[in-house]
């Protein structure tokens, strides 16, 4: 079976995939590094509908996952027949090994050992990018432990939630999470309050 690849942004236009089919190739890998955005996900599945539609190739949607610095990518592979049907995505921010079946003669997808994403709102989206981009960046820069300033408000709770999913509680005997007080603090309710909220 003649496999052919376009990669990344290649996909975006109609031209490279049409050119790939028309040298033979009846699946295509589509091998990506592209950043997690808010909603990009429906924009993503409609673009490979679309491209199936057009090409009666299938494609096999293969996604980068982890955090790298300040860009965090998604992962959530996905596969789509050659008919436009779009399988669900693979389950976002998690590394984890995929395996389909494919029909030639259908172009079909059959996922195998395919965890898909059970939430894929938008606000569980975000909070694993923050909380995976955090991972990533402490693990790949070898950081032990990290201190963070705590006031005792909202805004604290905020910082320490995702920093949380990381080392644990600053309670937690392996957390490697330190808090750091404010020397002044505005208020009395809200300084005694940050070591409750760490």
């Amino acid at each position: 079976m003649p496999i052919g690849v376009v990669v990344c942004e290649d996909l975006w236009f109609p031209e490279p995939l049409a050119d790939t089919v028309r040298a033979g190739a009846q699946l295509v890998l589509v091998p990506n590094a592209s950043p997690f955005e808010r909603g990009k996900h429906a924009q993503r599945d409609a673009l490979l509908a679309e491209r199936t539609r057009e090409s009666g190739a299938a494609l096999a949607y293969l996604n980068l996952v982890g955090g790298q610095d300040a860009v965090v990518f998604d992962g959530a592979s996905v596969v789509a027949d050659g008919d436009g049907t779009v399988h669900p995505a693979a389950a976002a921010f998690t590394d984890q090994w995929l395996v389909v079946d494919y029909d030639v003669a259908g172009r079909r997808f059959a996922p195998v050992q395919w965890m898909d994403d059970g939430d894929e709102s938008m606000d569980a989206l975000a909070w694993r990018a923050v909380v995976r981009g955090i991972q990533d960046y402490c693990g790949k820069n070898g950081f032990s432990k990290a201190w963070l300033g705590l006031s005792g408000g909202i805004d604290s709770a905020l910082v320490l939630a995702p920093w949380s999913m990381r080392w644990g509680l600053p309670t937690s005997p392996r957390c490697g999470c330190r808090r750091a007080t404010p020397p002044a603090c505005p208020t009395t309710w809200r300084c005694s309050n940050a070591p409750r909220s760490a």
